[in-house]
């Protein structure tokens, strides 16, 4: 059997058709960030952190009523939401302090 030749391209040469080839590589973007996270509980809520500003915590209701939750203004910027029956819970994001309510706090 004939022995094949292998040809190797120099590091160097490898590096920029790397670097060459990434530069015909795109992304886009669907405007400002939207929900970072969300919670549903078992009597028919749902919760979600609106990432566009302040990074309120939004939540509805069955009813698709919107309320947002203005008992949660001393929280610091909010990285989860956690939910279950009758409850919400949220991570801090600088610290990673917990912070729960009931239903009975909307």
């Amino acid at each position: 059997m004939p022995l094949q030749k292998c040809y190797f391209l120099p590091p160097i040469s490898s590096f920029f058709i790397v670097v060459f080839s990434l530069l015909f590589v795109t992304a886009f973007g669907y405007g400002s960030p939207g929900l970072i996270s969300a919670a549903f509980g078992e009597n028919e809520f749902f919760c979600a952190i609106d990432a566009s500003g302040e990074q309120q915590i939004i939540c509805w209701d069955k009813t698709n009523k919107i309320s947002l939750v203005s008992t949660f203004d001393f929280v610091p910027s909010i990285a989860s939401l956690s939910g279950g029956e009758g409850f919400l819970c949220d991570i801090t994001a600088n610290n990673s302090q917990a912070f729960c309510w009931d239903l009975l706090d909307f």
